[in-house]
């Protein structure tokens, strides 16, 4: 994962805590970061996951679990969320919108 990760990113190295938008990182390139890792490793991790878990420590948890069958995940997700994530990102949520997805008329 480090090496796809680097790759993808342009970098030589990555550290497996490093936040993936924090060094760079972006939506398209974690779609090619999926793909590949898809590719080679046979894992499939969604990219709600990815966001919700953006360092390659947390997304290897996802994939042993993935590999291991998906033990205990309750869905097609093995991530569970974080407590007080409210369902989504910092990277997803817009300055002022209190975190809700809500649409008021």
């Amino acid at each position: 994962m480090c090496r796809i990760w680097a790759e993808a990113l342009g970098r030589e190295t990555v550290d497996v805590h490093d936040d993936f938008f924090a060094v760079g990182g972006y939506s398209l390139l974690a779609l090619r970061i999926l793909s590949r890792m898809k590719q080679e490793l046979s894992v499939e991790i969604p990219l709600g996951d990815f966001v919700e878990a953006p360092t390659i420590a947390e997304q290897g948890e996802i994939a042993e679990r993935e590999l291991q069958g998906g033990a205990g995940s309750g869905g097609s997700s093995a991530h569970q969320r974080r407590p007080g994530s409210g369902g989504s990102s910092a990277h997803q949520r817009r300055p002022g919108s209190g975190g809700s997805s809500a649409h008021r008329s």
